[in-house]
């Protein structure tokens, strides 16, 4: 299959558009510096468990990791937005969201049983 296991991608990127990477194999992600925004679905319908974010990043968009199988996650403190089912269909038991968050879309994380702690 064409379908992508391992993904580098360049500190030159600050966007990621929408549905880039969706339904790959993904297993682990650390997103580089100098993404601010990461559009809706970018990393729908992968295998991702652990993802990594820099700081900067200012939006989650909608399902953008959903449809993962995420247990953890610390969202950086530079987000402010974070879309509807953003992190929705994952294995999430523990989220850390910034004091800065000033928007959380509908179902973000999903119907899960989740630790959700505000810094």
């Amino acid at each position: 299959s064409n379908r992508i296991r391992e993904l580098k991608i360049s500190n030159s990127v600050t966007s990621i558009a929408v549905g880039a990477f969706a339904g790959n194999f993904l297993r682990e992600l650390t997103i580089p510096s100098g993404v601010v925004v990461i559009n809706s679905g970018a990393f729908i319908d992968n295998i991702l468990t652990t993802i990594t974010f820099p700081e900067g990043i200012t939006t989650i968009g909608s399902a953008a990791f959903a449809n993962n199988s995420i247990q953890s996650l610390t969202i950086p403190k530079s987000v402010i937005s974070i879309g509807q089912q953003a992190l929705s269909i994952n294995d999430l038991t523990s989220v850390t969201i910034p004091e800065r968050v000033d928007t959380i879309g509908k179902n973000a994380f999903g119907l899960n049983s989740i630790n959700i702690e505000c810094e």
